[in-house]
């Protein structure tokens, strides 16, 4: 009987250990396991965050070019228009020139009559 005992005893020790030592085991490649996907979905993570980013960047990048070259277009219309208006400017100068009006005076037949000039000031 002593020996029954003894062989009964024997193994539900080993079972008891066998399980306490499968079962840190088990604990631990859980955690592998979590920390595996854990650290796969912060890799996903980041790489969406990575192409999101780079896509923002090329985004603003157009953007700004498109911006720059609507500004150049603007700046080459403004001098055109500047261009012209020194030209307008410089025309209606030659056109209301003192010789110019006395010389359409005498063609017409107008002579200049000096009892009846005013200077007028502002």
């Amino acid at each position: 009987m002593a020996q029954a005992a003894r062989k009964l005893e024997t193994p539900q020790v080993t079972q008891t250990k066998t399980k306490l030592d499968q079962q840190p085991q088990n604990i631990t490649g859980q955690l592998r396991k979590m920390y595996f996907k854990q650290e796969r979905n912060a890799a996903i993570a980041l790489g969406v965050l990575l192409v999101i980013m780079s896509c923002l960047v090329i985004w603003s990048n157009t953007a700004v070019t498109k911006t720059q070259a609507t500004i150049q277009d603007i700046n080459q219309k403004v001098s055109t228009l500047q261009t012209s208006n020194a030209n307008m400017k410089e025309e209606i100068s030659e056109l209301s020139s003192r010789t110019r009006l006395m010389e359409i005076a005498k063609d017409v037949g107008l002579q200049m009559n000096d009892k009846n000039i005013r200077n007028v000031t502002k």
